[in-house]
């Protein structure tokens, strides 16, 4: 896949696995559009698509597991409003999207994992918020967001975001690690 630089029309319309679809697609810069609407696992989908640029909207309503599904995508400028309404697992998500500039809002009522979600994503300024938080977390979290630089609005959300998943966790706990 390391020397793939496009992707032609897919008829994904039967599929319910794309774990690891585009794995270290390191030349790729974008995707046609894909039917995801029977997808429940996304893990690692775009892990270090490090050219990507962009992403369609995807159909995520059935999906429970996007950790690392955008991992080291360096060159991701913006990601598509999401259902993250039955994700279970968004651990590493963003990780490295050093251009991201923003995140669409993402429902995290029934993610059990987010740790790390968005570590060193360098240009990360507008989170556009994380709701539900907390409430099916039974181990320790860590909300990684060192090396963003984030608007005071951003910040207000995530520190108010931290403190609900204090509150609203099941026996876990929560951590908040801004910029070293």
């Amino acid at each position: 896949c390391s020397r793939l630089t496009s992707v032609p029309a897919l008829n994904t319309s039967n599929v319910t696995n794309m774990d690891s679809m585009f794995y270290y697609c390191s030349r790729l810069t974008s995707v046609p559009a894909l039917n995801t609407s029977n997808v429940t696992n996304m893990d690692s989908m775009f892990y270090y698509c490090s050219r990507l640029t962009s992403v369609p909207a995807l159909n995520t309503s059935n999906v429970t597991n996007m950790g690392s599904m955008f991992y080291s995508c360096s060159s991701l400028t913006s990601v598509p409003e999401m259902n993250t309404s039955n994700v279970t697992s968004m651990l590493y998500m963003f990780t490295n999207c050093n251009k991201i500039t923003s995140i669409p809002t993402l429902d995290t009522e029934k993610a059990q994992s987010v740790s790390y979600m968005f570590m060193n994503c360098k240009e990360l300024t507008d989170l556009g918020g994380l709701i539900n938080m907390g409430k099916a977390f039974t181990s320790a979290q860590t909300l990684d967001i060192s090396y963003s630089p984030l608007t005071n609005q951003s910040v207000q959300n995530i520190i108010d975001t931290v403190f609900d998943m204090n509150q609203n966790t099941q026996g876990g706990t929560a951590t908040l690690k801004l910029k070293q």
